[in-house]
């Protein structure tokens, strides 16, 4: 029989605990609870099907519950068959750098185990990079469009998939403002990138930074 899981928390946090079981395994069984930490959406709506992985509607109360990789050494190579559906749109005609700048619920995490920083770190790493192209991946539309202001008066053309929404929820623990097709495009211009500053304590950036050692970018 193959593992079998049920994974709760954000797409990274999801596909860690997916992937890490199918590398150990060969293959794993997973239910994929639909709410407002993916958007309301199913991996299946955004997603070319993964091989080994099959996903059930319903899990026995038995199934472990988790948002955590088992070990299993370069685990992180299934990331590369992660597909969106319909590929991004984004591309850069011109040399670009990106960052990922978490500001909802991550900041009690980040300030717990040190590796919180203000927005200043990211806008000093950018006007350090010679670069007038940066890629924004934000978590909230407040953040986006005082980046992109900032940058705009720091000569620099910020870039993003999308506008985010502002609204009176957005920095909630458990609404999750970007479709999981916009997640995965923020992580592929993030990836693509001449270089990259992400944050701690999100498995975003972990998987970001994955990808980029995987595809030589690093």
């Amino acid at each position: 029989m193959p593992e079998s899981v049920r994974v709760y928390g954000g797409l990274c946090n999801r596909l860690r605990a997916i992937l890490s079981r199918r590398a150990r395994d060969g293959e794993v069984m997973v239910h994929w609870p639909v709410d407002g930490e993916i958007h309301d959406e199913h991996f299946t709506s955004a997603f070319h099907a993964i091989p080994g992985v099959t996903f059930v509607p319903e899990a026995d109360p038995s199934w472990e519950r988790t948002l955590d990789a088992v070990h299993c050494p370069e685990w992180e190579r299934g990331l590369l068959d992660v597909k969106l559906l319909n590929p991004s749109r984004w591309k850069s005609a011109e040399p670009y750098v990106a960052v990922h700048v978490r500001r909802t619920d991550a900041i009690g995490l980040q300030k717990q185990d040190g590796t919180y920083e203000d927005d200043k770190a990211w806008l000093d790493w950018i006007e350090r990079r010679s670069e007038k192209v940066v890629y924004l991946a934000v978590d909230n539309g407040t953040t986006q469009a005082k980046f992109a202001s900032t940058l705009f008066a720091m000569g620099k053309r910020p870039e993003y998939y999308y506008p985010i929404d502002q609204h009176a929820r957005e920095n909630e623990s458990f609404v999750r403002n970007t479709t999981l097709r916009h997640a995965w495009c923020d992580i592929e211009a993030c990836v693509g990138a001449m270089a990259f500053k992400g944050c701690g304590s999100s498995s975003f950036t972990r998987t970001i930074e994955a990808l980029r050692a995987l595809r030589g970018k690093t």
